[in-house]
């Protein structure tokens, strides 16, 4: 047996990835989180999704030149039934090599540096360990990079649609307040004056949600263009 091993760092979780903006964001009075959610996109929950179905579906239908049998074999028939003819359904190969998967992928903390992870692949072929090593790096990446964007995309398609509803409330709260001002040149009884601080108050609250989810929006798009590798690869 031959091992493939990929030693890798992963982004801190407690920390931003957004790096120098949110400290320029700041001086504009913009919140940033300073965390990372722990959703699927979270790379801290690489160790979890190396062991999915999900991931296995998507590294099994790949194809790896196999010296044994000199040609492509996908990662399921490799796993399965070699290079013959397959007697059982897609389904229950893939329960069977899935089973397999877990033996072969293995995802482990550095025991020297606590910094660091270890990917290793154990395969019966040197440069089928090696470059499957390589594809489940790639799938990783892949993966965490669909539900990222996925997430980003609900995140902005909701704030969208808030900022259209705050916009038409900020819009009536404002012609109430501008009507009230028009008809009452001076405000000196005290019922006009707690009417006018109501529909100021009114005016700036809503300002205040449509400011914080234009701000939010930016943010957000940011993130959506992110491209950057999640995964740095040391060894």
């Amino acid at each position: 047996l031959y091992i493939s091993r990929a030693t890798i760092i992963l982004p801190d979780a407690n920390k931003s990835n957004l790096g120098g903006f949110a400290g320029i964001a700041s001086q504009f009075g913009m919140n940033i989180p300073s965390g990372v959610q722990a959703d699927l996109s979270s790379p801290s929950l690489f160790p979890e999704l190396i062991k999915s179905r999900t991931f296995a579906e998507k590294i099994l239908d790949k194809k790896f030149y196999v010296k044994k049998f000199d040609k492509e074999l996908s990662l399921l028939a490799i796993l399965t039934h070699g290079d013959g003819e397959a007697n059982l359904s897609k389904e229950i190969l893939i329960q069977k090599a899935y089973g397999s998967l877990g033996e072969i992928l293995r995802f482990e903390q550095d025991l020297i540096s606590s910094t660091f992870s270890i990917i290793t692949v154990t395969m019966p072929d040197p440069v089928l360990a090696k470059n499957l090593a390589d594809v489940v790096l790639d799938e990783l990446e892949g993966l965490n990079r669909f539900f990222k964007i996925r997430s980003v995309t609900e995140k902005i398609s909701f704030i969208e649609t808030r900022i259209a509803s705050v916009q038409k409330e900020l819009l009536v709260s404002e012609m109430k307040y501008k009507a009230f001002n028009e008809q009452n040149r001076q405000v000196s009884s005290p019922a006009l004056k707690l009417e006018e601080d109501r529909l100021m108050r009114d005016v700036e609250v809503q300002k205040g949600v449509y400011l914080t989810l234009k701000q939010q929006l930016e943010l957000a798009k940011i993130e959506e263009i992110q491209g950057s590798s999640v995964v740095q690869i040391l060894d």
